[in-house]
């Protein structure tokens, strides 16, 4: 068996061969929050900027207001892993 070649410290790290694909659900508590759109917007905003950190890009977007009801998070895991087989 023969082991695999070390990289040195100016090589950089190769590219990966697929990019990361993220679904991310953003949520917000109140229906005053979802209307002014700042909730979401501060959540899109963050997350979208630490999936390009990750090296990773969005696929889609699940976000809706919160609700206390099984129901209403089922839904969601519902559309979640109808989009799982990726595009």
């Amino acid at each position: 068996m023969t082991p695999s070649p070390k990289l040195d410290a100016g090589t950089p790290e190769p590219e990966p061969l697929q990019k990361m694909l993220f679904a991310p659900l953003i949520r917000v508590s109140t229906e005053e929050q979802k209307k002014r759109g700042e909730s979401l917007r501060v959540q899109e905003e963050l997350l979208t900027r630490a999936i390009k950190t990750l090296g990773g890009v969005v696929y889609h977007w699940y976000t809706g207001q919160e609700h206390a009801t099984a129901e209403h998070e089922r839904e969601i895991l519902k559309q979640f892993n109808a989009g799982c087989s990726g595009p």
